[in-house]
C-alpha cells in the first residue's frame, strides 16, 4: 500500500477515535463568561513583492461556557447558551443536548 494513503488512513483513524472521547455528560466543575470584545487581526497580501497590511477588527459576542467533569476526571469545556449558563451551578449533574 502506497505510505501516503495510509498515513491518511492512519490519521483518519486517530480523528475518529478522538472525535468520540468527548465528555457529553457529568459534573459542572466551573463556569466562565466572557464578554463581548473586539480583536485586532490584521490581514496581510503580498502584492508584487511588496507587503501590504490591511487593518481589521473582529467582533466577538458574549460567550457562557461551563466545565463539565465526568467520573473518570476527564474534563471538557462547554460554550453554552445563556439561559443554560444561569440554570446550572457548579456541582450540578447535566448531560448535554438536553
Amino acid at each position: 500500500m502506497n505510505k501516503r494513503i495510509l498515513a491518511v488512513l492512519l490519521t483518519l483513524a486517530v480523528l475518529l477515535i478522538l472525535c468520540g472521547c468527548g465528555v457529553t455528560e457529568g459534573t459542572v466543575c466551573a463556569k466562565d463568561f466572557i464578554p463581548a470584545h473586539n480583536v485586532y487581526m490584521p490581514y496581510t497580501m503580498i502584492i508584487n513583492k511588496t507587503v501590504h497590511v490591511i487593518p481589521r477588527w473582529v467582533h466577538y459576542d458574549d460567550r457562557f461556557r461551563i466545565c463539565l467533569e465526568d467520573g473518570e476526571g476527564r474534563r471538557e469545556w462547554w460554550t453554552v447558551p445563556e439561559s443554560t449558563y444561569n440554570s446550572v451551578s457548579v456541582g450540578d449533574y447535566m448531560k448535554m443536548g438536553e
